[in-house]
């Protein structure tokens, strides 16, 4: 690692280091070598909107990196990889994302092996984030594939 980088960013990567142990439920390997990456570029953390980790969608509003979900300014307790699957929905919104991708990505298994975990899991974000879960509008599967979120972004 790099001595000269961002000292918030190098303290904060100290801090995952420390948190990797104690809340493997939202760090992820992806948070990791982020981190490093950026301490290794010499990136500021002053660099950073931190509206960048913001995304509202029509009363929806996720925050990335504090992660709280609101609906209709009402706060969402949200069981942490179901955050990790809305979040990786919402950084590929309008994507239609199959299964297999979810399943490796969110949870890092096999993208071959057969499970309802996602089915499951994106059932969950329905019943807690859309009007009629039956019939879902941010949260839409894709027949013979997998899901997509469709968020029309507020600024």
């Amino acid at each position: 690692m790099r001595r000269h980088g961002d000292p918030v960013l190098f303290a904060l990567t100290k801090l995952y280091d420390l948190l990797e142990e104690y809340a493997p439920a939202w760090y992820t390997q992806e948070h990791r070598v982020l981190a490093e990456k950026a301490i290794a570029r010499g990136e500021s953390s002053s660099n950073h909107s931190p509206h960048e980790d913001v995304h509202s969608f029509d009363g929806l509003r996720v925050d990335l990196r504090r992660v709280e979900v609101s609906l209709h300014g009402r706060p969402v307790r949200l069981k942490a990889r179901e955050f990790q699957l809305l979040r990786y929905l919402i950084e590929r919104n309008g994507t239609a994302i199959s299964r297999g991708e979810l399943l490796q990505a969110v949870w890092g298994y096999d993208a071959d092996s057969y499970t309802r975990t996602v089915d499951v899991h994106i059932a969950g974000l329905r019943r807690k984030l859309e009007k009629d879960p039956v019939s879902p509008q941010r949260i839409v599967t894709v027949p013979g594939l997998g899901y997509r979120f469709d968020g029309q972004k507020v600024m």
